[in-house]
């Protein structure tokens, strides 16, 4: 495995290709839309109240209670959170994201009732200009030196002292 394999190893799924000299980074993204999340909290209590249900149907039509109906009571009170989370994870979609040099690429879900990945790949210029702008802030000098002294890259530079207090700055030769 090369050297950017390794940083790409495990979770999620990412697959590194070179074609013809130019590098292409294919990611698998498994994640859980809104909208199914909140389905799948709506089913999960629905199954918990079915189940305390039975379990009062069961209780009722047998004038005791037996181990199904205790079962099925217990179920409906501590169950629902774990139904909750396999409610979830089966309403999870994969989408498909491939970034080059100079183009990201996505391959969207379609909606339901189908969930198949649509037949056509979105194309995102990345030379497109934007509007996000990385303000440093007051300190990133200060850090960068601090980091630069830690690696050995920069012998002579300040570094903030751990204690006392916070502005103050020692000369290390």
């Amino acid at each position: 495995m090369n050297a950017i394999g390794k940083v790409f190893e495990g979770e999620p799924r990412t697959d590194i290709t070179v074609e013809g000299g130019r590098t292409t980074i294919s990611v698998a993204l498994r994640h859980l839309r809104p909208f199914d999340a909140q389905s799948a909290d709506e089913m999960a209590s629905v199954l918990a109240v079915a189940a305390v249900g039975i379990a009062g149907w069961i209780s009722y039509e047998a004038m005791a209670v037996t181990a199904p109906a205790v079962g099925f009571f217990l179920s409906g009170l501590c169950g629902r959170p774990f139904m909750q989370q396999k409610i979830r994870h089966v309403a999870q979609v994969t989408a498909t994201v491939k970034f080059t040099e100079n183009v990201i690429w996505l391959k969207k879900i379609k909606k339901a009732p189908s969930w198949e990945p649509e037949p056509e790949w979105q194309k995102f210029d990345r030379s497109h200009e934007h509007r996000f702008v990385l303000y440093q802030h007051d300190k990133a000098q200060a850090e960068k030196d601090e980091i630069d002294h830690q690696s050995g890259q920069n012998p002579v530079c300040a570094y903030r002292a751990t204690t006392g207090s916070p502005t103050t700055w020692f000369l290390n030769t």
